[in-house]
């Protein structure tokens, strides 16, 4: 992380976190500025802190999400916009509308919890070409008290490869739904009920980052109710992407939500 200090030393007016992951890929994250200090190239030092970090770390892709506003700003510094991602809501917990299909007779519905991290790392790779191992791990996820989720796996196959899977956990003002990965449009539908069927009884409203390349993605999540708020752009240095989020890779039918924009 890098933090911009005010003059006394004791009060931060921005920062920056890179990310860097096992395999050469990296994500520029929560990179935030105080306003008085906007347009005064102070921000500018942040971006050349992160992009020293990461060309000492090797770091070959490196993706951000940003604002409509911002997009210029990260355009003259080489980024460039290769996908959308649409942040939808829905107001609350209640009165959720039945999954669109169901399990067949080979899979099983378990909680996530059930499954082993390491089918979880692997899936998330494949779907965003993200090797984040400690991120999907107790001390860096799952020892979290607010984070649930599910996961839909073949039952009859020894090593329970799994089908698809859905994380919640709180945010500011009720629940973020996100990773959402799944084989189909139904088995997506089925992760999504389940897990607002779950936080009935709770106090909220839901938000999600689903990914608009999946034609699938945003018609499954209007079935239960979510609405679209705003876009984020999905931006990559020099338009170099992974190839699971490029045209044809896994996430253009696997993923119907993000993690998180600042994370990726």
């Amino acid at each position: 992380m890098a933090i911009l200090p005010d003059e006394d030393g004791d009060k931060p007016e921005g920062c920056v976190i890179p990310f860097t992951y096992p395999n050469s890929t990296g994500w520029l994250g929560f990179f935030i500025m105080n306003a008085a200090q906007r347009g005064h190239g102070v921000g500018r030092a942040l971006f050349a802190a992160a992009q020293d970090y990461f060309a000492k770390a090797g770091t070959q892709y490196i993706g951000l999400d940003g604002v409509e506003a911002q997009v210029e700003t990260y355009g003259r510094r080489g980024f460039v916009t290769t996908d959308r991602i649409a942040w939808m809501v829905r107001s609350n917990t209640k009165d959720v509308p039945l999954p669109q299909g169901q399990l067949s007779e080979s899979e099983r519905l378990v909680p996530l919890e059930e499954v082993d991290r390491a089918l979880l790392v692997q899936s998330d790779l494949e779907h965003t070409g993200f090797e984040r191992r400690r991120l999907w791990s107790d001390e860096g996820m799952f020892s979290r008290e607010d984070v649930s989720g599910f996961a839909v796996v073949d039952s009859k196959s020894p090593d329970r490869p799994v089908k698809g899977w859905i994380l919640v956990r709180s945010c500011e003002k009720g629940f973020r739904f996100g990773p959402i990965y799944a084989n189909t449009r139904e088995t997506a539908s089925l992760l999504v009920y389940t897990a607002t069927e779950s936080l009935e009884a709770r106090e909220g409203s839901l938000v999600a980052e689903v990914w608009r390349s999946n034609k699938e993605a945003m018609s499954v999540m209007e079935h239960f109710g979510w609405t679209w708020y705003m876009d984020f752009h999905r931006m990559w240095v020099d338009a170099r992407v992974p190839e699971a989020q490029r045209k044809g890779g896994k996430a253009e039918t696997g993923m119907f939500a993000i993690f998180d924009a600042s994370e990726g």
